[in-house]
């Protein structure tokens, strides 16, 4: 069995190997030496593997000596298994101070799980927090996959938080790595308190701002929340309240904390100088917890809404609140104006009029009527408001619905039509309307990273769909829906209903993404059924808000998007 370990035939080398490892031979470590320095990455996993089972002294250093080789990922993965399976701690605390890091890293990693087995095989915290500042990515990896399966080593860690946000800072290519290992300590007290201590640092704010989105316990650390309500004090930098409200709506807020923010966050919403859609996602974060809202800020609200010029996600969050609010105040200001309102703010909106019934919901109807794009409307909604309507009034939701059945099939054409008459479109022109505020494509869509989680990320997207999908997408957003962002919307118990992306279901609670930054946290026992959407998140309305050669430039700018 020994000679085929030397056979020409790689498949050969390979079966001998794990017969031998079966058979634990000690005279084989030689042999099995020579294979996991070979070239062929089969039959080295295979040797190394069988090294392990042999375990003696010589098996571990020949084991340590190919963990100096190029290694892909699978061979280092057998490398550091025969090192764990040898159980020998004595070589492995000493390869620490090997002159390869190639070698540290994977005696760290085999140390750490052979504690599991041997509780004596302790790993040095200090010689491991080491390995966290050293410059070769992979040991430095390591060592932090190991500190983060330590939660006793948490006040040692926090220490290294600040150095580790202010190299992220630093380095623009690295950041999205760092912030993700730092993310899997955030919830840690002491680290919690370490990141929420950065928040005052302006140098890597928002790098422990980007760890806090990235991290969304399931329970937000109170430092968190108290260092973000510190940001949105009147005093504070636009940037950093912006940031900080940005950062709110992504995390899982008790009602205790959206109390304790509640008059931050009023007080916010009224505050003048503040731009109007800071009023919409301050009260949208505060949910039923906003109480009565102040006439300064339901008058931005009620501003924001009527604006042409906003990002229709900023209309959809102040329709959203004014919604939500249990008195009649907000509506009946909006209820006449429902016609200068954008169809997705409507759908929003109505099912609020037909709960109220009567009057104010006959004004809005009306109002509807008048509208210039009546199709544009969900049928849905408005069959159920025109069948509240008083019976004296109906006339009016009957001739409106009248005309948008008539209207059935024309989004159709007209996009047809659109595809047909735009002109040619330009990438680089395409970048600036992706990037602004008028378009708002990064308030939901990450590309290269940057932006956000509520829609699919967009960094590949024009390998994936050809420029005519990409236009429907834009413009007829709920035709199709890519998996895992398939509108939901989840009824509770007593009546109350969240529509949005469901993104967490267990046995305790059901979590669905209701905007770019608010999420709805339900209790498991207090939900009635999730029901499956019909119409996207993303807002319609994209015609009207930019022009045919603003739409060509986006669709080219996305189709090179590969």
């Amino acid at each position: 069995m020994r000679a085929t370990l030397a056979d020409p035939a790689a498949a050969v080398r390979q079966a001998a190997a794990h017969a031998v490892g079966l058979h634990r031979d000690a005279a084989a470590v030689e042999a099995l030496t020579a294979i996991v320095r070979g070239d062929d990455p089969a039959s080295a996993r295979a040797a190394a593997e069988a090294l392990g089972r042999v375990g003696s002294h010589e098996a571990v250093q020949a084991v340590l000596a190919g963990c100096r080789r190029d290694a892909d990922r699978a061979l280092g993965h057998s490398l550091a298994y025969a090192l764990i399976e040898a159980q020998r701690p004595e070589p492995l605390l000493a390869a620490l101070d090997a002159d390869d890091a190639r070698v540290q890293g994977i005696a760290l990693v085999a140390l750490d799980q052979l504690a599991l087995r041997q509780p004596t095989a302790a790993l040095p915290r200090d010689r491991v927090l080491a390995f966290c500042r050293t410059d070769d990515a992979a040991l430095r990896d390591a060592a932090w996959w190991v500190a983060a399966r330590h939660p006793e080593w948490s006040d040692s860690v926090a220490a290294e938080i600040g150095p580790w946000l202010a190299r992220a800072a630093a380095d623009p290519a690295g950041q999205e790595h760092i912030v993700a290992t730092l993310a899997r300590l955030a919830a840690r007290p002491s680290v919690a308190e370490a990141l929420a201590h950065a928040c005052g640092d302006a140098a890597v704010r928002d790098m422990a701002l980007a760890v806090m989105r990235t991290a969304r316990p399931r329970k937000s650390p109170g430092p968190w929340i108290d260092a973000l309500a510190v940001l949105l004090q009147p005093g504070a930098s636009a940037d950093a309240a912006a940031s900080a409200m940005h950062t709110l709506g992504t995390l899982a807020l008790s009602a205790e904390q959206r109390k304790a923010l509640q008059p931050t966050l009023v007080a916010l919403a009224c505050e003048p100088a503040a731009p109007p859609r800071s009023a919409a996602a301050a009260l949208r974060i505060l949910g039923d917890m906003a109480g009565p809202i102040p006439p300064a800020a339901a008058a931005r609200l009620l501003k924001l809404i009527l604006d042409d010029d906003a990002s229709p996600l900023d209309r959809a969050d102040a329709a959203a609140v004014i919604a939500t609010q249990p008195g009649d105040d907000l509506l009946a200001a909006i209820a006449d104006d429902c016609d200068r309102i954008g169809p997705n703010e409507v759908s929003l909106l109505l099912p609020a009029f037909t709960t109220r019934g009567g009057d104010l919901l006959a004004r809005a109807v009306e109002a509807l009527a008048r509208s210039p794009r009546p199709a544009a409307i969900r049928r849905d909604l408005l069959a159920a408001a025109v069948a509240a309507l008083p019976s004296g009034r109906a006339s009016s939701g009957q001739a409106l619905l009248a005309a948008v059945d008539a209207a059935a099939g024309t989004d159709r054409q007209a996009y047809d039509r659109l595809v047909a008459s735009l002109p040619p479109g330009d990438a680089a022109r395409g970048h600036d309307v992706y990037a602004s505020k008028k378009a708002a494509c990064t308030t939901c869509h990450a590309m290269a990273y940057v932006g956000g989680q509520f829609g699919p990320d967009l960094t590949r997207i024009g390998g994936i769909r050809q420029p005519r999908d990409l236009l429907e997408a834009i413009l007829l957003p709920s035709a199709s829906f890519v998996r895992s962002y398939e509108p939901v919307t989840v009824i509770t118990v007593d009546g109350r209903t969240a529509s949005g992306i469901l993104r967490d279901q267990t046995a305790t609670e059901v979590v669905v993404q209701t905007g770019p930054t608010a999420s709805e946290r339900i209790p498991r026992d207090a939900v009635e059924s999730i029901e499956p959407g019909t119409v996207s998140p993303m807002p319609r309305g994209y015609d009207t808000l930019l022009t045919p050669q603003e739409l060509a430039d986006l669709v080219a700018f996305l189709s090179q998007a590969r």
